[in-house]
């Protein structure tokens, strides 16, 4: 079925400083826009849904699925525009079933946090970034940022360096009980890694030398730490 638009606002880029949103179900979408100022679009299956609750205060902008909680469970989509250059100090998204997906986004602090939907973010440029999910899987590409943590109970996590000639994180840490990690790094990245696992298996395409309780590729320049029970850990090499 066709989802059918149900609204859409816009905020001068230079009054929003920080996104926060808190989405329920359907899908929440972050990706650079045309248009000079911040535009949020939602549509939805069901022409009879809900508006979104929006409000602007003191460079936040908060977005809500809808303002009354009755009505929450509605899948309904939102796609987030901004300009090209902004950066935000802080973008912090929470779902319960939405999947979240963010492209060339820029911010200081940027959290994408799911209970069950799927997380996918490429080239994100931040200081630090945080993906959360409890079953849903999460995907990270190309990144450039100082911190990388990424958390599920289930889900699978995977990061993987495409484009980029080297290793772009500085530390990268991903925490999963059931789910498995797999890393793709350049052919030439330098990293320490640490895994901690009860029951998972190890697959390193660099053939890292163990020392000190770590896992040694070049100079060991970035920290990496897994922790797993079940889950196992698979480091590719691209390139």
């Amino acid at each position: 079925m066709q989802e059918v638009f149900l609204g859409r606002k816009s905020f001068a880029a230079d009054k929003v400083d920080e996104i926060r949103i808190e989405w329920d179900a359907g899908h929440v979408q972050l990706v650079m826009g045309e248009e000079q100022g911040v535009v949020l679009t939602e549509s939805s299956e069901d022409g009879g849904a809900p508006p979104m609750h929006v409000s602007l205060s003191e460079g936040a902008l908060y977005v809500r699925a809808c303002k009354d909680a009755r009505a929450y469970g509605l899948a309904k989509s939102l796609v987030v525009a901004f300009p090209l250059g902004k950066r935000f100090r802080a973008v912090r998204v929470h779902t319960s079933f939405a999947s979240v997906s963010a492209r060339e986004l820029k911010a200081d602090v940027c959290t994408l946090d799911s209970m069950s939907g799927s997380i996918f973010a490429d080239e994100i440029e931040a200081s630090q970034l945080i993906g959360k999910s409890v079953s849903g899987s999460i995907r990270m590409e190309d990144a450039c940022v100082r911190t990388l943590r990424l958390t599920t109970v289930n889900g699978a996590i995977d990061y993987a360096v495409l484009y980029n000639a080297a290793l772009t994180v500085e530390q990268l840490s991903a925490d999963s009980v059931g789910g498995n990690v797999s890393f793709a790094f350049p052919a030439k990245s330098s990293f320490a890694l640490r895994y901690h696992t009860a029951g998972g298996q190890f697959c390193d395409a660099f053939g890292a030398a163990y020392a000190d309780g770590a896992y040694v590729a070049g100079a060991g320049s970035a920290s990496v730490r897994v922790r797993t029970v079940t889950g196992s850990l698979t480091v590719e090499k691209r390139g």
